[in-house]
């Protein structure tokens, strides 16, 4: 049935629908948008907060190059999921790494605070 047949109250109805939805749609994908650019620079705030802390931690450590300090103080990311892979790199020590993937670290699948963090040798 073409526009033209249609009563006014039906035009009406239909350009303020079709308005309506465009409204809709364009704060939909806006919104979207946004949330998506927040999170990501909200995760990498959470990163460099988490890097400049266990940097701050780790000093004493790295100075003394105490692996067992070391290891526990990178061993504090664990809990959180963003991080898969931490490392000491300073310039005239030996390199500490850690895995935090559970299969790897865990003995079994629970993520107790008994499990022990495994280095690579």
């Amino acid at each position: 049935m073409p526009i033209r047949n249609l009563s006014i109250k039906r035009k009406l109805t239909l350009i303020t629908m079709c308005t309506s939805s465009i409204a809709l749609v364009l704060s939909s994908a806006s919104f979207l948008i946004y949330d998506l650019i927040s999170f990501r620079r909200l995760l990498s705030q959470d990163l460099i907060t988490q890097a400049e802390i266990i940097g701050n931690n780790s000093a004493a450590a790295m100075a003394f190059r105490d692996k067992v300090a070391a290891t526990a103080t990178l061993w504090a990311l664990k809990p959180g999921e963003t991080l898969l892979r931490g490392a000491y790199t300073p310039p005239m020590a030996i390199r500490l790494p850690i895995t935090f993937a559970p299969a790897q670290c865990f003995a079994g699948s629970d993520s107790s605070a008994s499990a022990k963090p495994r280095l690579p040798l």
